[in-house]
């Protein structure tokens, strides 16, 4: 419980006015919630002498005023609580959102997509319920309580200590049945994670699954999940139905022998009739907020689980992993590669050892080699999309792996625009897909970098054009169309360096050359690292590196490599249909 205050103790001081508000206006509205019962005592009492009786359309007026402004003042704390509760959630979700975009690759890898949906969304809905209607719940329950007791002792101390007791036993058996829902929630929390994770899957793969003819595999495994979700909630649904009846059958009992006690009292002589009848609704007041507690427990355990589970997530975050974007872009010079090595940290084996490269404005360098050759994680590297090793990588002769932990590494990045094979489309139009790093983009701008990326011819395809809407990952574009969506991108983007990671796989031969022919363009004030299997787009590199079990075996021109007659050169002879070749 302490480590949770700690944790949204910074959140509710940077909302403190709509925080302290709610509860002070708690004070007046419990105050004259607790107002009419003793003018009912006195109205009563006045009742029995003849010359009160006058006074009785003013005290009944009171009583009406006191449970109006009661009224209007818990409406307003509720609204001020819940508008607090959700920009704490706010906060919290983009405090998450902006480190978590920070993040390796490797933390993605091992941290399933459904948790960190069920932390974004749900936990941390639960959570402000938490901190809103449930801590003000709680607050005026105690207030309520402690102001009966008070009054009740006023009344009659005897009354008041038996008061006490019902309150003190009341309260003890909401806390048990508490800490009998905590673990629970949590537990079904996680399933519940577990489970939009499989969904999640799933329905990627619907076609995979239809095509693989195992259909009844996944239904039978989303039973298991699902009987998994079901059992515990059904679990928690047993427990938090005994909590209302349980605490109102309590209730019942308090108070009943608290009026056979009264009526007692008032039978000897030792208090008035307007006292007991005030008593009484004292212990009234004080039940219903007790009773609410019972259904609070669900509340209130189910968003301490919650607020645990994105605590666990936020204390996974690394600090200022990669860095954000700023308008800053400092002049590229160059971007240097010295023997590197690099080895995945979930990995013994290294990916790459002592790959050298210098890439500069005017250089296209070709990368290529069989698959699993470790050309895409070099692509990766020099992208940042992998933190780098220390003193191998350097930026303007600026050590990248320095730049990855700084907070102005947002603004190196913008010298790199990156184009992967797989690259991610968005379900929004074509056309805000390719401005995705330059959202002021004009239509003309677009259109032109649509043309160089050979997308234009396909454009009268699509039902609205360049403003047609995407869905899921783009799976309404072919693979050649989405690869060429993420290579306008990159255009669009302007940045001094182009790294393609195999743009240009699923494009036909007359594209690729439409391509290839940009690429030449663009390098006499770009600089370009061009990964790919299709030799032919490697022609006027100024440099390929050929690369085997992540080690450079060949580099040089494309005409040095086929005169020299290595692997590159039996390749070329391959996809040239030049009789003699090997396949690699």
């Amino acid at each position: 419980m302490n480590a949770q205050i700690r944790y949204l103790l910074p959140y509710f001081l940077t909302h403190r006015v709509k925080f302290f508000l709610p509860f002070a206006l708690a004070f007046i509205s419990v105050g004259l919630d607790h107002l009419s019962p003793w003018m009912l005592k006195l109205l009563l009492d006045a009742l029995h002498t003849p010359k009160q009786i006058s006074h009785l359309y003013s005290q009944l007026a009171i009583i009406a005023i006191a449970v109006v402004f009661s009224g209007i003042l818990g409406y307003i704390q509720r609204a001020i609580l819940a508008d607090f509760s959700r920009n704490v959630e706010a906060s919290i979700r983009t405090s998450l959102y902006s480190r978590l975009i920070a993040q390796p690759k490797l933390f993605f890898q091992k941290t399933p997509t459904g948790d960190l949906l069920q932390n974004l969304v749900q936990d941390l809905d639960k959570m402000q319920e938490l901190c809103g209607p449930a801590m003000l719940h709680l607050f005026r329950t105690v207030l309520t309580l402690l102001t009966s007791t008070v009054l009740l002792y006023l009344l009659s101390p005897s009354m008041a200590v038996l008061g006490f007791l019902f309150f003190t036993f009341l309260a003890i058996a909401s806390l048990k049945l508490m800490r009998m829902v905590y673990s629970g929630h949590r537990q079904i929390q996680k399933s519940q994670g577990e489970l939009g994770g499989f969904l999640r899957d799933f329905l990627h793969g619907i076609p995979v699954a239809k095509a693989s003819g195992c259909t009844d595999f996944f239904s039978s495994k989303l039973e298991a999940q699902s009987s998994k979700v079901m059992n515990g909630s059904l679990s928690i649904a047993k427990i938090s139905a005994t909590i209302w009846p349980a605490i109102t059958l309590l209730c019942g009992l308090g108070i009943a022998v608290s009026m056979a006690w009264g009526a007692h009292l008032v039978a000897i002589g030792a208090m008035g009739a307007g006292s007991l009848a005030a008593a009484v609704l004292y212990l009234v007041r004080a039940q219903y907020p007790l009773v609410g507690l019972g259904i609070m427990a669900a509340v209130i355990q189910r968003g301490r689980a919650s607020l645990d589970r994105v605590m666990d997530l936020d204390s996974k975050l690394q600090m200022n992993a990669f860095g954000s974007p700023s308008d800053m872009q400092p002049h590229f010079t160059s971007l240097v590669l010295q023997n590197l090595d690099f080895t995945y940290p979930d990995q013994s084996n290294p990916v790459l050892g002592q790959i050298s490269l210098d890439l500069r404005v005017g250089s296209m360098v070709g990368i290529v080699g069989p698959t699993g050759s470790g050309k895409t994680t070099l692509a990766k590297i020099l992208a940042g999309v992998i933190p780098p090793p220390p003193r191998m990588c350097f930026l303007n002769d600026r050590d990248l792996a320095d730049l990855h932990t700084n907070e102005n590494h947002g603004s190196w990045r913008l010298n790199i625009a990156y184009a992967p094979q797989d690259g991610f489309l968005f379900s929004w139009t074509i056309a805000e897909n390719i401005a995705l790093s330059a959202t002021t983009a004009s239509l003309e701008a677009i259109l032109e970098v649509s043309s160089q990326a050979g997308l234009t011819p396909d454009i009268p395809q699509f039902p609205d054009g360049l403003d047609s809407v995407l869905g899921e990952k783009g799976v309404n574009l072919s693979g050649g169309q989405r690869q060429r969506v993420g290579l306008a991108r990159a255009f669009l983007s302007q940045s001094p360096v182009l790294i393609l990671d195999d743009v240009l796989s699923a494009v036909d031969p007359r594209t690729e050359q439409r391509i290839v022919g940009t690429l030449d363009e663009y390098r006499s004030n770009h600089a370009i690292l061009l990964v790919t299997h299709r030799y032919v787009a490697l022609q006027n590199c100024s440099e390929i590196l050929y690369l085997e079990e992540g080690r450079i075996v060949e580099r040089g021109t494309h005409a040095e490599l086929v005169e020299l007659g290595g692997r590159y050169a039996m390749n070329w002879k391959i996809q040239s249909c030049v009789p003699g070749g090997v396949d690699a």
